[in-house]
């Protein structure tokens, strides 16, 4: 093998590995599609559990727990935790793409994504939430 295809080859080799590791690993999500039901209140979510919905409405509160896999932050619309049974939830992995989550406060967004239905610990209450991914799942439109 001559050199130069030698040097060619490490050449690629070597770029497609730098490639592979500066690049943030984002999972395909499935709530992403044009189909999106869309829905303007929070009260509605519940009827939609397992389905993508696109939610429009402002911000009302954002902030942060200690998950059991480290620092889960959420976002609340229309109203105030724990009066709201929806959130928009955004896990550790994901939250370098929102940061600084306060940056919603107080706006009006449309979110995207598939709704998921959990039942709260310590009240039994059902609660909804859609989980932020990708950056392309919220829109600020204000």
């Amino acid at each position: 093998m001559s050199t130069l295809l030698r040097h060619l080859l490490l050449s690629a080799f070597l770029l497609s590995s730098h490639l592979a590791i500066g690049q943030t690993q984002v999972q395909p999500d499935d709530s992403i599609t044009t189909d999106a039901i869309a829905l303007t209140g929070g009260d509605s979510v519940k009827y939609f559990a397992t389905q993508v919905v696109s939610i429009t409405g402002t911000v009302v509160g954002t902030g942060k727990t200690e998950g059991k896999d480290g620092v889960i932050s959420f976002i609340n619309m229309f109203r105030a935790w724990p009066e709201t049974p929806f959130s928009i939830t955004i896990y550790r992995q994901h939250l370098p793409f929102f940061a600084p989550i306060e940056q919603f406060e107080g706006k009006k967004v449309r979110v995207t994504g598939k709704v998921r239905q959990h039942e709260e610990k310590k009240t039994g209450a059902l609660r909804y939430s859609i989980s932020l991914r990708q950056p392309s799942q919220i829109e600020i439109l204000d």
